[in-house]
């Protein structure tokens, strides 16, 4: 049986079959089997993308637990994003990359060291910084990490453009302002230019989720880490300074 998007599914009752599916008999059963047997089934679905829709079944994290589980080797996985340099790695676009980032949250060392690799080359460069800071890698400090980027991109439009396309939170970009001097300036610049109006307020409202037409404090009290468009979309001359100040202590207050 192949899904929509030409991955062969094995027989539902069997582990991969269940492992390809995402199901919780799969999990446990992959837990209670030999790790060796379970590892070649898990890089069969974590190469071979078996997901019907990957924007709506975010399968990164259970096939992470189970890797790290399994012990499963990771050179194949580093083979895979490193064939594909440009690619969107975010995990609904891509599980190996996805797993690699789970699994460096999660803890495991090789991976983070994947991930450091791929900040040499990687597209989604900003996702894997991320990743490592948040899975506590002691193998280089921010600090370090972020030469790396600094060297790879050493104009700073470029750079910023870089920052500005990313999808990771205001933390991560906090922190790495905070150990090195020339990211501050560049990332306020991302920001500005990004979020620069390329529509109305009102439409730039609509999209967050967001009436224009609240007031300051009900704009404050739905502030989240994910909705930076709340506090650009009040971030006018219209706006007392304590409102705004409010809205971004709100902002990173909430940011994981």
């Amino acid at each position: 049986m192949a899904d929509d998007n030409g991955a062969l599914l094995a027989d539902p009752s069997s582990l991969l079959g269940q492992l390809q599916r995402g199901r919780g008999a799969g999990f446990l059963g992959a837990l209670a089997a030999d790790p060796n047997e379970v590892s070649p089934q898990l890089l069969t679905c974590i190469l071979h993308d078996p997901r019907f829709d990957g924007q709506l079944e975010r399968r990164a994290e259970y096939y992470a637990c189970l890797a790290i589980h399994a012990r499963l080797p990771l050179a194949p996985l580093q083979d895979y994003v490193q064939a594909h340099p440009g690619q969107l790695q975010r995990d609904c676009f891509s599980l190996p990359f996805g797993v690699l980032t789970r699994m460096a949250c999660c803890g495991c060392g090789d991976a983070a060291a994947i991930l450091v690799r791929y900040l040499t080359y990687g597209a989604e460069w900003a996702e894997a910084l991320d990743a490592i800071v948040r899975s506590g890698y002691a193998g280089q400090s921010l600090a370090d990490l972020g030469g790396v980027i600094l060297a790879r991109f050493p104009d700073d439009a470029v750079l910023a453009a870089e920052i500005g396309r990313s999808d990771v939170t205001m933390a991560i970009w906090d922190q790495w302002a905070a150990v090195e001097p020339r990211v501050a300036p560049i990332f306020a610049g991302a920001l500005a230019a990004f979020h620069r109006p390329r529509s109305s307020p009102s439409e730039a409202g609509i999209r967050a989720g967001i009436d224009p037409t609240w007031d300051v404090a009900t704009l404050v009290s739905r502030v989240t880490h994910d909705a930076v468009a709340v506090y650009y979309l009040c971030h006018s001359p219209d706006i007392e300074p304590d409102a705004k100040r409010k809205i971004e202590q709100r902002l990173r207050a909430s940011a994981p």
